[in-house]
């Protein structure tokens, strides 16, 4: 019996139901292709990319998207090889004479709030982040009067949101220039507005994490002023604003200050009404780091450890919150004369961090730094090994972060103090 035949019909019809159910996804694809090429504009290609693929699902049957998604290729194709030889696209130039602005703020915002923390993100996830925020710096860079009042609102919204997570993710720099591209729209809108705040609040944090202190500590105390007076002592971004001034004070050496603010702080998060277990932890985690700073070491140790039981039970032992919180013990460890404990603590953060976030990651290049000293600490005759990781981890320190960065700072430091070690 010859069973080639039916064999290849099944095969046949295989095929074609599977092509039938991806048919949907290769037409999203084909739109997105579609608008890269018809437009050289990275921002236009991506806004219209974003309404082509939604136009693909708003086809009915999955055959007719996928030739809706193909005529939209085809011709943009004959476009780009129009443009190639000399033939200008009419429906490009049509549209680069619409108000495009808004459908690029509504589609970056689209993508951009799906992202919260990006520490924990595959590589390729945080180098999508960075491309988005590349468009939303060209977005920026739009005459500030082409905006309207609600779309300027809309669209500082999106950069505070951009910076802070920026921020988070240790792209200080970045943060801070995406704050100062905005800040010719932020000069349009009223002083008092919680848009033009919250990008102020953003742009003070990056100040504060780059190391220009006293202007961050200017800049957060007007901006928790008017917050207080806008939004009220109990709302989120008033409680962070004021959690921060608290940070700037410690990092002046102003501790004593800093515990007043860190009362006031306290009483903004008991009354407020939504706050959340999270917004705890990161007040409770930042007041064991004042303790620190007073010297008050076993109470340090005693807050930090609190504060990593409830962060791994809230969010994961291997949450970046989490790891912070560990960090930042084992440096209390050190400099209590826990060398032992603070390496093995360092160790087992190292580890998470370089698998999750990469080896050359800000956080990470922390973390091998005070586990190379504690090393160092423990057994003379490994300083020299200490001192070429910390004289790696400064070389990538100065070409990420920059020269006067904090870190750099402190890392060029202890490597001053290693090379005077004995065994060096």
């Amino acid at each position: 019996m010859n069973i080639a035949g039916p064999l290849l019909g099944i095969m046949c019809c295989y095929l074609l139901n599977e092509i039938y159910d991806i048919a949907p996804w290769f037409g999203r694809v084909l739109a997105r292709w579609a608008a890269r090429l018809r437009y050289t504009d990275p921002l236009r290609a991506h806004v219209r990319a974003e309404e082509l693929a939604a136009h693909i699902d708003a086809r009915p049957g999955k055959l007719l998207k996928l030739c809706t998604a193909g005529g939209l290729f085809v011709s943009a194709v004959g476009a780009a090889l129009g443009r190639r030889f000399g033939r200008p696209d009419r429906l490009a130039a049509r549209s680069a004479a619409t108000t495009w602005r808004i459908s690029a703020i509504e589609s970056l915002s689209r993508a951009i709030y799906a992202f919260g923390d990006i520490r924990g993100l595959p590589r390729a996830s945080r180098r999508r982040f960075t491309a988005l925020t590349r468009l939303l710096l060209q977005l920026l860079g739009s005459p500030a009067g082409t905006f309207d009042r609600r779309s300027r609102d809309e669209l500082l919204a999106l950069v505070a949101h951009t910076g802070a997570v920026l921020v988070e993710n240790r792209d200080d720099r970045a943060g801070a220039a995406l704050i100062a591209a905005a800040r010719p729209h932020v000069i349009l809108l009223d002083a008092d507005r919680p848009a033009a705040l919250s990008c102020r609040f953003t742009g003070a944090m990056a100040a504060l994490r780059i190391g220009d202190r006293d202007w961050a500590e200017r800049e957060l105390r007007d901006v928790h002023t008017r917050q207080t007076r806008v939004l009220g002592p109990g709302h989120p971004e008033t409680v962070e604003s004021c959690r921060y001034l608290a940070w700037a004070l410690v990092q002046q050496g102003r501790p004593d200050e800093a515990e007043v603010v860190f009362a006031e702080l306290e009483a903004m998060i008991e009354q407020a009404v939504d706050t959340t277990a999270t917004q705890r932890l990161h007040f409770d985690c930042m007041y064991a780091w004042l303790l620190g700073r007073q010297g008050r070491w076993a109470e340090a140790e005693a807050a930090y450890r609190a504060v990593i039981d409830s962060r791994a039970a809230l969010l994961g032992p291997l949450h970046a919150d989490t790891l912070d919180a560990e960090h930042s013990l084992a440096q209390v460890l050190l400099a209590m004369g826990d060398i032992r404990g603070a390496r093995d603590l360092c160790a087992r953060v190292l580890v998470a961090r370089r698998r999750i976030f990469g080896a050359g990651h800000p956080d990470t290049l922390e973390t091998r730094k005070y586990h190379a000293l504690a090393t160092a600490r423990i057994d003379r005759r490994r300083v020299p090994a200490a001192r070429r990781e910390l004289r790696r981890i400064l070389r990538t320190q100065t070409s990420r972060l920059g020269a006067d960065h904090p870190s750099t700072i402190d890392t060029r430091a202890y490597l001053l103090e290693l090379v005077g070690s004995p065994g060096a």
